[in-house]
């Protein structure tokens, strides 16, 4: 890290509007279109029904970074499987060990829940950096069917 530190904590649903303003520079990083305001009510419902479960990487009191971790039952190992979501870290904080730190909080959790692994889906250019956290399986690639 240099001279901008970060700490990482369970996401607060106090702060959701940190969190969607984040969420909405995620979207914007990767190419998709903003969240509207219905995504952001079910997200929030989905928050704090304990559906998925945020990490906030902040510094000098702002967000910085995020995680998410969502779970099923996975039949391959007859116990929850993580899957990670929406992880981002704003670009004046990239290559400072945010993304470690975020990732570190999330595998503890995962590991406090009976978690069997993370599972992470990345595009190609990423798979060097999800690699060097850790996620050093490759299970193919993921094919997905929109219902809507």
């Amino acid at each position: 890290m240099t001279e901008k530190t970060a700490v990482v904590e369970k996401f607060d649903l106090k702060d959701f509007a940190k969190l969607v303003e984040t969420e909405q520079a995620y979207l914007k990083d990767i190419g998709e279109e903003p969240m509207e305001k219905d995504a952001q009510d079910r997200l929030r419902e989905a928050i704090a029904a304990g559906r998925i479960v945020f990490f906030a990487a902040k510094a000098e009191g702002e967000l910085v970074g995020m995680c998410s971790i969502v779970t099923a039952f996975s039949t391959f190992a007859c116990r929850d499987n993580a899957v990670l979501e929406d992880f981002y870290v704003a670009p004046e904080y990239r290559k400072k060990g945010v993304a470690r730190l975020l990732i570190n909080a999330a595998a503890e959790y995962c590991g406090e829940i009976g978690a069997s692994g993370i599972t992470a889906c990345c595009a190609p250019c990423d798979e060097k950096m999800y690699n060097s956290l850790g996620f050093d399986i490759k299970l193919g690639s993921e094919f997905v069917m929109p219902l809507d």
